[in-house]
């Protein structure tokens, strides 16, 4: 029975730390402004100085009211709620108040990691020489760097002027964070409270995902490969784990690709096309992106970028006609039964063979149609070849191949026949 008390006692306690771990780096959303993941520290502190006696006055005696209070609430899943530093009214020199938010685990921040701060200081100059407001890092009980409030400013809090969030940047690893007020000289009416409300360890301000390298439009041959390439800017201001999704707009809106035979990698910056069907000509591209944060969604759309498939299709001529030897031998014009189609300027050229294997250009035949000449002797093969050109470049085609027969007839075969016999009589 104890041991069941114990081990329930045991999991009671770590579950607590669990949840006490999860909370510190919980992430929370600061409307308007963006995400932020909580610093993730174990213990707290705070000091408003020292009061010493009448007879033995500390240095902080002579502020009248000063308080240091609530540390753990700059970590806490209340983005309003904060830890405070009230300064109080009276004089004082050298009065030292501070607010502590570290870890006692041996687990240390890294260096040059920024953290940002959001914290109010009201009627407070930033400026001030004689009163100050410092961010101090340590490492273990060895100083890092003590930084002050003034010069940087990250992002305003809309029409609340006095809330800021500040980005530090500590110089080497460290473990312990604190908030200090500290005054060489002053009289105590310089400001009268700072709120500290969020300490994060890393934060998203709310931007579009920006490309520093667009897709451009293509022109390729009908069966080739191209891509489409795209870059995101990228760094601390841009959450990691970005995806992606090539779409494509064939005239009627834009809607997700898939990858298949045509394309690849619709996931992913560059999109690849193979074997492009004269189909996709004309098709427009773009890449979205998405990212997110917590509760913050970041987005981008790149430029569009349209893909030109230079194809051709020869169409069909006709038609096939048949003469008798020795005859007045026209053929009739050539004409389009299917007209040729091609995503270019299309231009023609008649060729002609005696064996349909071995095909030559007629010269000056370079037109749609085509009207062979007069006499023809011998049987002739015929067909259109159709070259589209666009962007400089160029693919052809060539139409049916169409017969100008010319046979000894019957009638033929019989006078001669007959004169044959006349002559051997």
């Amino acid at each position: 029975m104890m041991k069941k008390k114990i081990l329930i006692l045991y999991l009671i306690l770590v579950l607590s730390l669990l949840l006490e771990r999860l909370k510190a780096q919980a992430i929370l959303e600061l409307p308007s402004i963006g995400c932020g993941r909580l610093l993730n520290v174990n213990q707290f502190g705070a000091d408003r100085g020292a009061d010493g006696t009448i007879l033995n006055p500390g240095i902080c005696l002579g502020r009248i009211g000063r308080v240091a209070e609530n540390p753990s609430r700059m970590v806490d899943t209340n983005i309003n709620s904060y830890g405070r530093l009230y300064i109080g009214v009276g004089a004082a020199i050298n009065c030292r108040m501070f607010l502590a938010a570290y870890r006692n685990d041996g687990i240390k921040f890294s260096a040059n990691k920024p953290i940002y701060i959001d914290i109010e200081a009201q009627g407070f100059n930033f400026n001030s020489t004689i009163d100050n407001v410092n961010v101090l890092f340590y490492n273990g009980s060895n100083f890092v760097s003590r930084q002050s409030l003034g010069g940087k400013f990250f992002i305003d809090f809309g029409g609340n002027a006095a809330r800021k969030l500040v980005k530090f940047i500590p110089p080497a690893q460290w473990d312990r964070i604190e908030i200090e007020t500290k005054e060489l000289a002053g009289i105590g009416f310089t400001f009268s409270e700072i709120k500290v409300y969020n300490i994060f360890s890393e934060f998203y301000r709310l931007q579009n995902l920006n490309f520093n390298l667009q897709p451009s439009d293509k022109t390729i041959l009908e069966g080739a490969s191209t891509n489409m390439q795209t870059s995101i800017v990228s760094g601390n201001g841009i959450p990691s784990g970005i995806t992606y999704q090539w779409q494509v707009n064939i005239g009627n809106g834009w809607i997700n690709l898939s990858n298949n035979s045509v394309y690849a990698g619709v996931n992913t910056e560059n999109l690849q096309i193979n074997n492009a069907p004269g189909s996709i000509d004309l098709n427009k591209y773009r890449l979205t992106a998405q990212s997110q944060f917590g509760t913050c969604r970041f987005s981008g759309i790149s430029d569009e970028a349209i893909l030109r498939v230079n194809y051709v299709l020869g169409g069909q001529i006709g038609s096939d006609q048949s003469f008798c030897t020795g005859s007045i031998n026209n053929p009739a014009a050539f004409v389009e039964i299917a007209s040729a189609m091609g995503s270019g300027n299309l231009s023609y050229q008649w060729e002609s063979s005696f064996d349909n294997i071995n095909f030559t250009n007629i010269s000056g035949a370079d037109t749609a149609t085509y009207d062979v000449p007069s006499g023809i002797s011998q049987t002739t093969y015929y067909r259109r070849k159709v070259t589209s050109t666009l962007n400089a470049a160029t693919t052809s085609a060539y139409s049916n191949v169409i017969t100008v027969s010319v046979l000894k007839c019957y009638l033929e075969c019989i006078i001669s026949n007959q004169m044959n016999t006349m002559f051997l009589k």
